[in-house]
Formats: C-alpha cells, structure tokens, sequence
C-alpha cells in the first residue's frame, strides 16, 4: 500500500491488519487475535494494570505507574509481570528508569479500559499526579539545577499534554495550576522552545476557565503575556499583561502587580507604542522598593538599561544594567541573568569595548547552553557575530551570524529572523555587497512590518536609513529600488535561505 495511505489507518490498525495466508493458527490470523491472545493469559491484577497503562503517552516511571494502580503496594510486582511476559518494555531510556508500551498494544489495552469503564477514574488520577510532579518541580525541595528540572518535565512531555486535556475539560482549578507553574515558575514553554504549544495551552485555559478574579488567573494570563515576546503577538500580550495587572490591584497582590506592569513595559517597548515607558518603569520600581522586592528592581533596572540602549545612551545603560547583573547573581536566576548579561554585553560592544563586552556575551551563551535554552544562545551568538563585524572579522562574524539564524529558523522566531537579516546586511555593506544587503534589508523591514515589531533602538533605525542612504549613491534610486522591491517581496523563508546563503 502506499505510505500515505497505511498512515491513514494506522489508528484503524486491528480492523485492516489481517493475514491471508492459510495454515497459520487462529491467533495469529490477524493482529487483534494475537493480542487478545497474550490478554487472555493474564490474571485479574495484571489486566486490571495492563488496561490501566494505556492513558501514558511517551512511557512511564514506577512511581508514576503506583499513582494510577488500584493496589499500589502490589505495583511493582504486577509490572514485572507484565515485562516478563512482552506487554510492557522496560530500561529503553539512558537512565533505565522508564517503562513504555508498543502503540499497538496500548491501543489495544486503551479500548479494553473503556469496555471497562474505567477510563474516567484513571485519567483523572494521571492528570493530578502530572501535575503535582509540575509543582513539586516548582518548590524544588531537592534543590536540583532549573535545567535537571527541565529534562525531567521534557521527559514527560506527552503526559503533561494528556494531563492538560482532561484536566482543561474536567477541573479549572488544576488545569490553571498547570499552566501557570510550566509557564511562569519555571519557563518550561520558552526554555524548551514550545512556543506555539504554550500559547495554544494557556489560550485555552484562559478563554474556557470561568474564574474571573482569582490570583491563579492573573498569573496565567502573566505567563501567556511573557510568552508572546517569542511569537512575536505583542498586541495579545500587552492585553494579557493588562487584565493580569488588574485583577492584581483588585486582590491586592503588589508582588504580582509590579511583574504585570514591567512585562507590559517590555512588551510595548517591543511593540513602539508607549511613549512615556521610563517613568512607567520607574513608577513600578518605586512599588517594588517600597515591598522590598527584589525581583521587580531586578526586572526594572534591566528595562532602564535597555530604554538607555535603545536611545544610545550605552554608558547609562550599563551603569544599570550592572546593577540588575548583581541581583540576578545574589537571586541565583539563571534565566534572567543571562538575559540581563546579554543587554549589557550588546551595550558594551556599543560603547566600543570589544574585549569586555565579547566575555560577556560568552558567558550568556555558556549559561543559555547550560539551561538548554536554543533561543538564548540563538541571542548571544548574534550580539558576539556583531561585535565580529565591528572588528572587520568578517568570516568569523559570518560563521556566528548563520549559527545563530540556524538556531532561530529551527525554532521558528520571526523576530529574531529579522535581526538577523539586518546584520547579515551589515557584513555584506562591509564586504561591499550592496544589492545583496538592500534585499536583506527590505526583507527584514517587511517582516518587521507583518509581525508589529519596529526597532526598538534609536542607534539601529540611524543606522537603517545610513545604509539606506549608501546605497542610494553607490547604486543610483533606479537600480536601488529594484533591488528593494526583489527583498520586500521575499518571504520570510526566501530571506533566511539568502542570508545563509
């Protein structure tokens, strides 16, 4: 049959996979006989258990298998039951801690559990042990490492998913705790680069959970509005991170007040639409003073520091920049402090110090690499490729710029696609490549244009329209304007595939 259409009824698989030939067994006529063969030889315990297994997707460990057993006590011997007798796998992961079931056979065990009814009750008891293991990852009493906790909830990342969709359509109070620990306690969406999951995830909780006032709501809507940086939706983010700053004020929480008003902050900085966003900030940064909080100084300063970039102002920038540095270090934030580090390398590089500012961003990679976060170092790559081009090291500046697009077109960040585009048109202005960097700059204007997202710095736009202007005299307004027109017309893919090229 063709490929396209034995995949089209893999999930019919025990009604179309059948043998023909004569003289085989009965049992292993067709696919379904077979199994049920093998079901048909366990006792009570084991098929009560074997039914049970098929709500995991992607395997399971011991620990989770006891939270859905009916005799937990017994678990781990009716397992190794079933091991022994080829329904269930064990060891396959590097750790050998994991079990897991042939789809097939998980199929097979799933249908065998809705005979049986117990398909509510078991689910149920899955979603809420996946979700406890997301809060246990969140109070972290073992202390282990952000990234340890990570790999360890990727691990389960199918689970999390069915956990997600019953607890969404059966208990808004669970579904809400799920989402706000993965998205705003510990990142998992923006580490993991899930971006388009944990948007469709928290969208769905946030348009189907009526609990209008309550702080888990506020918190999920914060989690939605930091998520949008990286998809680049900046108009649903600031509305986000607005309804969540209300119902804060309205329960009092001044915590989670002053976070809802800096990611609203960066947000529209991001968007070009506030134009009083300094004294914003400020005022948010004295609320967070006066509660002693030092996530929010944190967070604030780092938002001075990037207004200060933004208008060119490097030596402000760095002076506060330095000081968010220090809390995040005191805090022991990995996350934010690479994120912080990696303004303050970008605005040393500004301010013409090279060496210093390369170190910096060295270590943002190093801790990004660290966290497994692609995005993080798709940034601190970029900022190093710049400052590579500033020092006329053009090859090296080249190998850093298409690893750190690489990284981004893999991941599928627009926005960071288009300041890709805009250096790569930097290197080529320097190589003197004039038609190749107006048609990376008009595709990068473009999509900038599509996606809602202006230059954000003062510097950069300057040096948008001088580079502009070079071109103008050294092509003639003739020859620049078709070349203009060849990269305003490319698609996003066209202009990355360019750029690599």
């Amino acid at each position: 049959m063709p490929v396209d259409a034995i995949a089209q009824r893999l999930d019919q698989r025990f009604r179309w996979l059948r043998s023909h030939s004569s003289g085989i067994l009965p049992r292993q006529q067709t696919l379904r006989a077979l199994i049920d063969w093998s079901y048909t030889l366990l006792n009570e315990q084991e098929r009560n258990l074997f039914q049970r297994l098929s709500v995991f997707a992607g395997g399971w460990t011991l620990e989770a298998a006891e939270a859905i057993c009916e005799e937990p006590d017994m678990c781990a011997d009716i397992l190794g039951r079933l091991v022994d007798q080829s329904l269930v796998v064990f060891g396959y992961d590097q750790e050998r801690k994991r079990y897991r079931m042939h789809e097939t056979i998980r199929q097979f065990a799933y249908e065998q559990l809705k005979i049986d009814r117990k398909d509510a009750e078991v689910f149920e008891k899955h979603a809420r042990f996946f979700t406890r293991v997301v809060t246990l990852a969140v109070e972290n009493q073992g202390k282990l490492t952000l990234i340890s906790r990570l790999q360890q909830l990727q691990g389960e990342h199918d689970n999390l998913g069915i956990a997600f969709d019953w607890a969404l359509k059966n208990d808004g109070e669970l579904v809400l705790e799920l989402v706000t620990n993965l998205g705003l306690e510990l990142k998992f969406w923006e580490l993991s680069g899930f971006f388009e999951e944990g948007r469709r995830w928290l969208k769905h909780v946030l348009e189907t959970v009526c609990d209008a006032n309550s702080s888990m709501r506020a918190k999920a809507l914060l989690a939605a509005a930091e998520l949008s940086s990286a998809i680049s939706d900046f108009e649903y983010g600031i509305s986000c991170s607005t309804q969540s700053q209300l119902i804060f004020n309205q329960l009092g929480d001044q915590r989670g007040e002053v976070d809802a008003r800096l990611v609203f902050a960066e947000l529209a900085d991001f968007h070009g639409d506030y134009p009083n966003l300094v004294v914003f900030v400020q005022e948010a940064m004295k609320m967070a003073s006066e509660i002693h909080y030092k996530n929010g100084l944190a967070k604030g300063s780092h938002l001075l520091g990037t207004s200060a970039f933004n208008i060119a102002d490097y030596e402000q920038a760095i002076h506060h920049l330095l000081q968010c540095v220090a809390l995040w270090r005191e805090l022991d934030r990995q996350y934010e402090l690479a994120a912080a580090l990696n303004t303050l390398g970008a605005s040393m590089v500004e301010n013409q110090q090279y060496a210093a500012g390369s170190e910096v961003l060295l270590e943002v990679a190093k801790i990004n690499q660290a966290l497994g976060y692609r995005r993080g170092v798709a940034l601190a790559l970029h900022n190093i490729g710049s400052a590579a081009v500033k020092l006329n090291e053009y090859d090296r500046a080249r190998e850093l710029l298409s690893e750190s697009l690489q990284i981004r077109h893999e991941l599928g960040v627009r926005r960071g696609y288009a300041y890709s585009l805009e250096e790569f048109a930097r290197l080529a202005l320097a190589q003197n490549q004039d038609a190749r960097a107006i048609q990376l700059l008009a595709a990068a204007r473009a999509l900038r244009v599509l996606i809602g997202a202006p230059l954000e710095s003062s510097a950069d736009r300057e040096d948008f329209e001088s580079m502009l202007s070079v071109f103008r005299a050294n092509l003639g307004e003739v020859r620049f304007e078709i070349e203009w027109s060849k990269g305003f017309a490319m698609t996003a893919e066209q202009a990355v595939m360019l750029a690599l090229s």
